[in-house]
């Protein structure tokens, strides 16, 4: 009996991760942030456009049930997802 738990990423998880990396550089590294940071209005201070894309990809309902439309991700696909967003954004990735 195993008792330390695997790491390594499944097949689905992996074609995940390259979907949410294609993301990082196409939608958020392409943007100025810093131009979003400064804005006078606090609503305005978020890429909305980005936050609409990522739900689009399902990246905002991971966790949720399936039978709610999410895709009842596990805590390491929910870790991953994370960490790969952060790497463009981490105020964007949680």
């Amino acid at each position: 009996m195993d008792l330390i738990p695997s790491f390594e990423l499944n097949g689905m998880q992996q074609q995940l991760r390259g979907e949410i990396q294609r993301f990082v550089e196409n939608e958020i590294k392409s943007l100025d942030l810093n131009e979003y940071e400064w804005r006078d209005d606090p609503h305005e201070r978020t890429p909305w456009e980005v936050v609409d894309a990522a739900g689009e990809m399902g990246l905002k309902n991971l966790a949720a049930p399936e039978e709610y439309g999410g895709m009842d991700a596990s805590a390491l696909t929910l870790t991953m997802a994370v960490e790969e967003l952060a790497v463009g954004d981490l105020g964007l990735a949680v």
